[in-house]
């Protein structure tokens, strides 16, 4: 059975290969509509703002990269409390990226180092995204994010999924503690993922779900050898995990409410191969 296993993941690369990044959600705050809503992205996103938290200034629209950008003061004392946030749908996406620019003020310097966090769910845990430590300074090159990959596992496939830029000191960008005029800007706020559609497609041969819809078991028959599956709920929390060992394989779910789930099975090394929804009655 193992000799399926390059077979699966030259196809697993084959298909991430040929389905391209979209922009799935982005914030470029151009001058004639500066606010905190979404520029652009899937239909399930475009009503998505931008907010702070911790107790900053209002969000105001001030001179950015190439058109506007949203400025925050009130950063003083704010050390792993302030910071924007942002909130999306990666439904039927994966490989999520993100891109970023910061910019601080001249004479109002804002804090200086920030760090990119993130969380599923409303209720999920922050938690850090690995090299999303921002250095700010008082240009558009410093504290950049260039096409940063989200992790994978958390980002799959996400009903809500939450991005914060933290401040990580209270030292401005000149080296002096933060003043409560010192000023952030953000702009260009770019999430680019891919479709997993496809990438479905070409396994839906090798892995066989049934019955679905399903009472209280459903039957796993796979040609291909997997680590691991996992279902989650439409909140994005995982409600099931199995390690699956066998070519064929029954899996007791008979504990979930009735509803929709997405069920996601992994290789060897933890990457999500596939995904598929399946129903309870």
């Amino acid at each position: 059975m193992k000799k399926y296993i390059p077979f699966l993941i030259a196809l697993l690369f084959m298909g991430t290969s040929i389905i391209s990044q979209e922009t799935i959600v982005e914030w470029n705050f151009p001058d004639d509509s500066a606010d905190s809503i979404a520029d652009g992205g899937i239909e399930e996103n475009l009503g998505k703002g931008i907010y702070t938290m911790g107790g900053t200034s209002n969000i105001s629209y001030k001179n950015g990269f190439e058109t506007k950008a949203a400025q925050v003061t009130n950063w003083q004392e704010g050390a792993e409390l302030k910071c924007f946030v942002v909130e999306f749908s990666t439904q039927l996406y994966g490989d999520v990226a993100l891109s970023c620019k910061l910019s601080s003020g001249g004479n109002d310097p804002g804090p200086r180092d920030f760090r990119v966090d993130y969380k599923v769910g409303e209720e999920g845990n922050w938690l850090p995204v690995p090299n999303s430590e921002i250095t700010t300074a008082n240009d558009w090159e410093t504290g950049v994010l260039d096409s940063l990959p989200l992790p994978h596992n958390e980002f799959y496939n996400q009903q809500s999924v939450y991005l914060r830029w933290i401040t990580t000191s209270d030292t401005s960008s000149a080296g002096t503690l933060v003043e409560p005029s010192g000023k952030i800007k953000i702009d260009d706020i770019v999430i680019t993922a891919t479709s997993i559609i496809g990438v479905d497609e070409l396994f839906s041969s090798q892995i066989k779900i049934y019955p679905n819809p399903f009472t209280e078991t459903v039957i796993l028959e796979s040609v291909n050898e997997i680590g691991l599956c996992k279902v989650f709920d439409l909140s994005g929390k995982a409600v099931y995990s199995s390690l699956l060992n066998e070519e064929s394989q029954k899996l007791n779910l008979s504990e979930l409410q009735s509803g929709f789930y997405s069920i996601q099975f992994f290789d060897r090394n933890g990457q999500v191969i596939i995904n598929k929804k399946i129903i309870k009655q």
